[in-house]
This record gives structure tokens, sequence and C-alpha cells, in this order.
């Protein structure tokens, strides 16, 4: 038996796969693929060159924010990253836009363009065309813009292009201007409004000063504010309460001292506390008044009256020093009740300054307010105001935020098709198209063609394939596939039976394989021409070989030998005749059958009965090996039968033909009566075609090995 895929354990075969392998399998589907390629590149190619030729024209608009009148970034300007900002694709799609393509339709007279407007168009029909022949894109992440028009007339296409870029820009610059305009109008009717609120806060201002007594700002030390002044008020007043009351306490000490010194009689501590001039010289006169007395009161007696003059003179002065006391103490009394009122009336003064700082305090706070909204509202009309001369001044100045930077040229290519891109495409779409349509029918195939197939799929062994006689003989001389097993033994034709009859009953002392039964799960399949070759080279070889015509429907065998039939197998089973009667030589090859008589009915349940048992073991005596063709398995249960009594079974099936599903049907029908398929070999192979897509099986191989064989197929 020949080398199989088998693992060491003899049970799961072992899979050829790979990047070989698929090339293997689909190679058979080449032509086809080719052919499809074909036919989609040539339909690419005639489309291609049907087409009318289209010519672009291109213009380039920069995005570059224009300075305003004042030298400033306009508002809604591109951002310097536009990678991080939708400013761009604003740009974008404002060159899109329907009204802007509209606008260049009327302005290049493009609806009256027969390319654009074909007779009895619309409006909207031009646009729609318009719009679908211009392509607008950024370029890379550039704050440049793409305007690509494509047209039949090259000088077209570049005129339309510029006048997008010419028109988008005069559009841009005419919104500028009118945004300007609405924002100079907007604020000239806000700057009335505001007027009246600055003046509004201006008389606040005034009149609350005028309420409160408050210095004006353009009066003289304004900056000081009354504020401060009170507050200078109340320290003065201050000071001079601090001083009255320093003073009205050194009266009322004067005060009470003379009226202590009074009450005590100490008129000398009197004198020496307010002694005045008067005073001074009213005690000398006493003093001198009282020498006199106290002199003359030692010299003369009471009633002497110079004495008593003296002592009137003495009551005198001691009287007018009295009145000039009182007068003192009563002096001190009034300066004391003087300076006590002065001191309450400085008070008073004291409460009324400070009461007026705190109400100057209050009126600064609330005018600080008023003049901060006055200053406020001064401040945003002086804004506005200048406001409104800047949006005058950008309205007459107003640039647009983009420019053309590159202005389309007339194209001396057309842009469309573009011919080298399309056949490429053409070609590619045609080997996807192939290639789908090749995986397809691989999905889609359920017959054998390797022996990977065989032993992956079936799970038994691969003996052998069987080519087709013209692919495997360079010149047959014989149109008749048994025969030329015997003009050509040296081709690879005859040398696919010898390994099929090697591979079924390898050599082997202990159990010898004798009988083997050649058939097919379906008719049609070789089985008679393999088990007539098969019988032939082995009996070319040297081994008795006798050939059994077990088809009793149609004795297929008989037929292709051109055998008589007087006798056959029927009449041997059924005693009619005997085995020698029966048999056939071939002188040819030198083997023998067994054939099928004419006109013989097939008998129910021949091929299992004793008989047939019987001429099994005569026939193993008599011959070295026994080969038995029978009908296909799954319309008659005879070959069954007989593959459950036969030490080999080869199960033929129809490279690229047999449906899977039909062999394997064929197996577990064996297998239920006993039998066991020995193995699988694959009949009328084009040896050809396998040598190209047969990965893994011998034949793949074949252009290698072929010089060996005498008669080489082409």
């Amino acid at each position: 038996m020949t080398d199989t895929n088998y693992d060491a354990a003899g049970q799961q075969p072992a899979q050829l796969g790979g990047l070989p392998a698929a090339i293997g399998r689909y190679r058979k589907h080449w032509p086809l693929t080719l052919a499809i390629t074909c036919v989609v590149f040539v339909a690419v190619t005639a489309f291609t060159f049907l087409q009318k030729p289209e010519y672009s024209g291109t213009a380039t608009v920069l995005l570059s924010p224009k300075a305003d009148a004042l030298g400033r970034q306009s508002t809604g300007a591109p951002p310097v990253d536009p990678t991080s900002d939708a400013g761009v694709d604003t740009q974008v799609q404002g060159l899109k836009a329907k009204d802007l393509a509209a606008a260049v339709i009327r302005s290049q007279g493009l609806d009256k363009d027969p390319e654009f407007a074909p007779a009895g168009s619309k409006f909207g029909n031009v646009l729609d065309n318009v719009s679908n022949n211009l392509t607008v894109k950024r370029v890379s992440q550039s704050l440049e813009v793409e305007v690509d028009f494509r047209s039949a007339n090259p000088e077209t296409a570049a005129k339309v292009a510029n006048a997008f870029a010419d028109t988008y820009v005069a559009q841009q610059a005419a919104i500028k201007a009118e945004q300007a305009q609405q924002l100079n109008a907007m604020m000239r009717g806000r700057m009335d409004e505001l007027a009246r609120q600055q003046e509004a806060a201006d008389k606040a201002v005034q009149d609350y000063r005028a309420a409160h007594g408050l210095l004006s700002p353009d009066q003289p030390n304004a900056n000081v504010y009354s504020s401060s002044l009170a507050e200078d008020d109340v320290r003065t007043v201050g000071s001079l309460l601090e001083t009255a009351r320093s003073t009205a306490a050194q009266d009322q000490a004067r005060l009470t001292s003379a009226e202590n010194f009074v009450k005590a009689g100490n008129s000398d501590g009197l004198f020496a506390s307010l002694g005045t001039m008067t005073m001074a010289q009213l005690r000398a006169q006493q003093a001198d008044a009282s020498r006199k007395v106290a002199d003359m009161q030692s010299r003369y007696g009471p009633k002497n009256p110079d004495l008593i003059s003296a002592e009137h003179q003495l009551q005198d002065v001691n009287r007018a020093v009295q009145a000039e006391v009182d007068r003192v103490v009563t002096g001190a009394r009034d300066q004391a009740n003087t300076s006590s009122g002065q001191v309450q009336a400085l008070q008073k003064t004291l409460a009324a300054a400070q009461a007026k700082l705190l109400a100057a305090n209050e009126a600064s706070v609330h005018l600080t307010e008023l003049e901060s909204n006055a200053q406020s509202a001064q401040t945003i009309y002086q804004t506005v105001l200048s406001r409104v001369k800047e949006t005058a001044a950008q309205q007459a100045t107003a640039q647009a935020d983009v420019e053309v930077s590159s202005r389309a040229e007339p194209s001396q290519k057309p842009s469309y098709p573009i011919v080298p891109l399309n056949l490429a495409v053409g070609a590619i779409l045609g080997l996807v198209i192939g290639g789908g349509v090749a995986v397809f029918r691989e999905a889609m195939n359920t017959t054998l063609s390797t022996l990977d197939d065989v032993e992956t799929k079936l799970r038994v062994p691969y003996l052998a394939s069987l080519p087709l006689m013209s692919t495997a003989i360079k010149k047959p001389t014989t149109k008749v596939p048994t025969d030329a097993i015997l003009q050509h033994p040296l081709s690879a034709f005859t040398e696919s039976f010898r390994t099929l009859a090697a591979a079924a009953a390898p050599p082997s002392l202990d159990n010898p394989v004798k009988t083997i039964v050649v058939t097919s799960s379906t008719p049609d399949e070789g089985k008679t021409t393999a088990a007539i070759c098969m019988a032939r080279t082995s009996a070319m070889g040297g081994i008795r070989t006798v050939l059994l015509d077990c088809d009793l429907r149609r004795g297929a065998a008989t037929e292709l030998l051109k055998l008589p039939r007087k006798k056959g197998i029927l009449d041997v089973l059924t005693g009619g005749a005997t085995l020698e009667d029966a048999l056939h030589h071939d002188s040819a090859s030198g083997a023998y059958v067994l054939p099928l008589s004419a006109g013989n009915q097939a008998v129910e349940g021949v091929l299992g009965s004793e008989a047939f048992d019987r001429l099994l073991e005569t026939l193993k005596q008599r011959f070295d090996l026994i080969i038995i063709d029978t009908a296909p398995i799954l319309p008659v249960v005879d070959t069954r039968i007989v593959a459950s009594k036969c030490d080999a079974v080869i199960l033929l099936v129809s490279w690229r033909k047999t449906p899977l599903r039909a062999v394997q049907t064929a197996i577990h029908q064996l297998e239920a009566v006993g039998g066991r398929v020995t193995g699988v070999a694959l009949s009328q192979v084009n040896l050809k075609v396998q040598a190209k897509s047969g990965y893994g099986d011998p034949a793949y191989y074949y252009q290698s090995y072929r010089s060996y064989y005498a008669d080489q197929s082409t």
C-alpha cells in the first residue's frame, strides 16, 4: 500500500495546509478567474474611453484674518492652530453654499451654457449641475482651501473656479462691511440713551452737593471737601474745650480757696492767694493804723480823742479791707461762673461739630457713589463714541478675511477620466470578482480532487490517481483504455494501475490479500475499466489473476472485453456449467476472466450464497489474485454483500465529479454490512490540470518525474 498522511496512531490524517496548499486548491479556478478579470478589465476600459473627458480648474483661497482700521484682528478670524478649530471647515462649507453657486451662475451666464443647462432645464437643475462639478477641500492642515471646478472646456473650468474664489472673497468683504454698518447704527442709537444717562448722573451729583452744602469739584480746596473741614472744626473746638476746662478748674480752685480763707478769717492767706494792688495798699494802711492805735493806747487813755480818731480810722481801713475781700471773692466767683459757662458752650459747639462731621461723612459716601455712577456713565459714553468712530472707519476700509492666493489656469490634460487609475481599478476589480467567484466555487465544491481531500474528508487511505489516457500517453495507439495497458506498458497510464494493485494488495506472507472488490458509489466512475486494467497489469507482472464480472445487471467487463457470452459466473453458481467451461483466458495479458453469460437474469441473493463462497475458495486455490468488478454501491445491495466477503475493497471516485456526500454514503453502507473500504482511488484524473492545481497529490509533481515513462504526456 502507498504511503498515506496518517499520523503515528493511524487515526487522524495529517492535513496539508499553508499558502502552497491554498494556491494549489485555487489554481484550478485560474482560467475562470482570468476570464472574469479580462471581462471586467475590458468593461472598465471601454467605460473609461467612452467617457467624455473633463478638465479641472483649481484656484486657491487663503484664510488671512485682516486687521481693522485700528490695527486689531477682526472678530471671528480663524484660529492660529486650524487643527483645533472648525474655522477652516466653516470657510469650506461657505464655498460650497448654494447662494454662492447661484451668484456665480448668474455672473458667468452658466444658466445659458448647454453643458450645465440643457434645453428645458430649470435653474434648480443648473444649480445642482454646477454644484456637482465643484470640489472644495482644505489643503492638508494649512489655512489654504482649494476650489476645483470640472468642465468639458478647460477655459470654462478655470474661469468658473476663479469666479467662485472671487465671488466668495467679495461676499466676505460685503458681509464685513454690512456687519460694521449694522454695528455702527446700533451704537449710534445707543449713544442717545447713554448721553441721557450721563446727564442724569451729573445732575444727581450736583443736586446732592447743593442739598448737602458740599463743595463743587471746581471750587478752591474742593479736594479737601467739607468732611476734612469738619474734622478740623472738631479738633479746634476740642482743643479750646480742653483749655476752657483747665481755666474753669483753676478759677473754681481760686474761688474755693478764697471762700475757705474767708470762712477761716485768714485774711493773710486770702491776701497771699488773691491779693491785689488795692488790697496791698489797704493792708499797708491797716498795718499803719493798727500800729498807730497800739502806740496811742500805750500812751493815751481810751477817751483820748486822738486815740478815738485813730481807732475810727482803723475801723474805716478794716471796713475797706473787708469790702475789698468781698469784692475779690465775688470776682473769683464771677470768673469761675464765666469759665464754667465757656466750657458748657464749647461742649455744645463740639457736639455740633461732631454731628456735622458725621453728616459730612455720610454725605461723602453717597456722593462718592453718585460720582462713580456719573464717571461710569461718562466712560461708557466715551467708549461707545470711540467705537462708533472705529466702526465708521472699519466700514469704509472693510477687507475680507480671505484672499485668492493662486488663480486657476486652463489645463492641457483632462482630469477625468484618469485612464491609468481606471485601468488599475479595472484590473484589481476583475481580480477581486474573479477571486470571489473562485472562493465561492471552491466553498461550494463537494467533490474530491487530491490525496488531501480523500484523507481529510473521507478519513480513508488514498490509493492512487488513475489518469485519463489522453493526458497520460503522448500518442496513444488506441482509443480503448483497457487496450492501452497492452500497447503502452511503460506509460504513466499503465503505471497508475500497477500502483493501485500494489496499494490494494501489498506483498505479505502472513496475511496476503487475494480478493479485491473494485466498485464505486455511482455509475460511470470507471470501476470496470479499472478492474480490467488492474487484472491485465497484474497478470502481465507474473501474478496469476482472475477477473470476475459480478455486475449482474450490466456485465460491463464482459461487454468491454468483447468476450463470448455462452457460459458465465451465474451458470457456475447455479450448476449449469463448470468453472473450466466458464473461464475465459485473456491471451494478450495472461489474465483469466469469469464473464457474465448472455440471457442470464440476475438471481436474487446469488452473490451472498454459499455457492459464491465456494467459488471464491476454489479460485483462491488456483489464482494468486481475484479481482471482482461489481455494480455501484448505492443502487445495488449485492456489492455490499460481496465486499463483506473479500479481503480488500477499492472505492473508485470520479475526479472532481462524484459528490462527496455520495461517497460518504457508500462508505457508510459498506460499513453497515461489515465491509471496510481499503482505500479510495481517484479515477479519470486530468494529469495536466492536476499537475497545476492538485497541490499535495502525487500527480501534482508529474511534470518532475514524467521523463521516467516511455510514453510521455504532452
